[in-house]
C-alpha cells in the first residue's frame, strides 16, 4: 500500500501544458475525490515527481512543448518506481498511426480531445476504483438534476 492509499484518496499525476484542459481535467479529477499534482512542460522533473510520491495514476499529454508524452513514458517505464504506475495518453492526435504509436509506446489506454466530461471520468474510475470505489460528485450532481 502506497501512501496515498493509506490517506484515502487516489493520487492522478497530471501532465498538460494547456490551461483550458488542465481546468476540465482538475475538476473532473476533484469531483471523482483525487488528489492530482500538476506538472506543465513534461521533462525529466516529471519523472523525479513520479518516483518522489508514487501516482496511481498518470494522466499523460502526448504533445508537450519540451518532450513528447512518449519520450516521458519511456522514462516511466525505465524507472523500477513508475514502471507499473497506469499511464493514459490525453492527446489530439487521431490518426490510426498515432494511435498505434501511443498504444506501442506502453501507455495503458488513451482519450482524444476534446472528450466529454463523462468519457474522461469512466475512463479514469476504471483505474482507482478497482482500489478505492469512488463515486463522482459530477455524476451525482447530474443524476440529482434529472
Amino acid at each position: 500500500m502506497n501512501q496515498n492509499q493509506a490517506s484515502g484518496a487516489p493520487l492522478v499525476l497530471v501532465i498538460e501544458d494547456n490551461e483550458d484542459n488542465l481546468v476540465l481535467i482538475t475538476y473532473i479529477l476533484e469531483s471523482l475525490g483525487c488528489k492530482l499534482i500538476v506538472q506543465r512542460d513534461g521533462g525529466e522533473k516529471t519523472v523525479i515527481l513520479a518516483k518522489k510520491y508514487h501516482p496511481d495514476l498518470i494522466l499523460l499529454d502526448i504533445v508537450l512543448p519540451e518532450v513528447s508524452g512518449i519520450e516521458i513514458l519511456k522514462f516511466l517505464k525505465a524507472e523500477p518506481l513508475t514502471r507499473n504506475v497506469p499511464t493514459i495518453a490525453v492527446t489530439a492526435l487521431v490518426t490510426e498511426e498515432n494511435r498505434e504509436n501511443i498504444i506501442r509506446a506502453g501507455f495503458n489506454n488513451y482519450i482524444i480531445k476534446p472528450y466529454l466530461i463523462e468519457e474522461l471520468e469512466q475512463m479514469i474510475n476504471s483505474y482507482i476504483s478497482k482500489e478505492f470505489n469512488y463515486s463522482s460528485n459530477y455524476m451525482m450532481e447530474k443524476d440529482n438534476l434529472c
